[in-house]
């Protein structure tokens, strides 16, 4: 009787220690993914907002040109009457 006692308390020790263990190998590679992730969305971010402001330069000078041709077809129309 006191074998068995021993060997079911050394197999709840055991069990224990491990399920320890792979608490601290997934919470390490959980910590890991979310830093990669944090990585990944920092340079995502830094891309979108080149990206935006390449439009926005673009959509300025869209909107000079329409200006130009608006003022020249002005001129144009003024010319003709």
């Amino acid at each position: 009787m006191p074998d068995m006692v021993l060997w079911s308390l050394l197999l709840m020790v055991g069990a224990l220690g491990g399920a320890g263990l792979v608490w601290m190998i997934l919470r390490n590679q959980r910590r890991e993914a979310y830093e990669q992730g944090l990585s990944e969305n920092a340079t995502e971010h830094a891309i979108l907002g080149e990206r935006q402001t390449g439009a926005d330069k673009q959509a300025a000078e869209l909107r000079a040109a329409l200006a130009e041709h608006q003022a020249e077809a002005a001129r144009l129309r003024d010319e003709l009457n």
